[in-house]
């Protein structure tokens, strides 16, 4: 058998050889096996300590993701989502942050995509006082460069996002590519999102109860004894909630679905609805 020789196994997915020059060790990465010969020469054992290395860093780097939870981040996002006096905007806000990050979208592996989930921040905020512009006439004129200021998303983060072919031949000053590479991010973020958010609550008609009760919502439990009232408008509602210093912990997101859905379905109401079935783009 002197004059035999060792032919490399044909495949990575676990096909065992025959040759006495295998140690039988293995790695491996989800269902593959990565045969490691066992090395004659010292150049040989230095590469395969390397091939070992270089393997060990992929399988620590493919797990090593961090997550950015909504308590991180409430202090900063709330003056990004508070549109109302007393409303839910900020319970609608975490929810909706929590039902992206089970859909993996506030989750990152390195500063790069730290700033695109930063950037999926700003776009739940900036879907939020959409639809608070279409249906209540709450118009807003957002600065998205001071909200990623806000939020610690710099420039040269944003400038990576969006790619060196991002604006080639652009005159216009830094501030202005920066305010319009955010446009870019938000507007491609946006198409996630909404497919999550529908997801979330279930389809187009119940996240427009769920927007809407961000305003309406208040139960009559919640007034103190004997100074309950019937409550039409949001802005009563909003009213009364302040008068008797009452805020609902957990809200049901479902909560006069039958009204909201079925009641004066005309004007702005039915304008936000149409906005949610195209898809919730940027209405700025």
């Amino acid at each position: 058998m002197c004059g035999a020789r060792w032919q490399a196994p044909q495949t990575l997915l676990g096909r065992a050889s025959a040759s006495p020059a295998l140690s039988g060790r293995t790695d491996r990465i989800g269902f593959a096996r990565i045969l490691l010969p066992l090395a004659l020469h010292t150049s040989s054992i230095l590469n395969t300590i390397n091939l070992q290395t270089i393997l060990y860093n992929r399988i620590v780097l493919m797990g090593e993701r961090r997550t950015v939870w909504w308590e991180d981040i409430s202090e900063d996002a709330a003056p990004l989502f508070r549109v109302w006096t007393d409303g839910q905007e900020l319970h609608w806000a975490k929810k909706s942050w929590e039902a992206l990050g089970k859909r993996g979208l506030t989750s990152y592996a390195d500063q790069v995509e730290r700033a695109r989930v930063m950037v999926r921040l700003m776009t739940l905020a900036a879907i939020y006082r959409d639809f608070c512009e279409l249906a209540f006439d709450e118009v807003h004129d957002p600065v998205y460069e001071q909200w990623a200021g806000d939020l610690g998303l710099g420039t040269f983060r944003v400038a990576q996002c969006v790619g060196a072919q991002f604006e080639r031949d652009g005159v216009e000053e830094d501030n202005e590519l920066l305010e319009r590479a955010l446009h870019r991010l938000m507007e491609e973020a946006r198409a996630e999102i909404c497919g999550k958010l529908r997801a979330e609550y279930g389809d187009n008609s119940m996240l427009l109860v769920s927007l809407w009760n961000t305003v309406e919502y208040w139960r009559p439990e919640d007034a103190p004894t004997g100074r309950g009232q019937e409550i039409n408008s949001a802005d009563s509602k909003v009213d009364s909630a302040m008068e008797f210093g009452t805020v609902p912990t957990r809200v049901d997101w479902k909560e006069s679905a039958y009204s909201i859905l079925n009641d004066e379905i005309a004007g702005n109401k039915l304008k936000a609805f149409n906005w949610i079935e195209e898809g919730m783009p940027s209405v700025h």
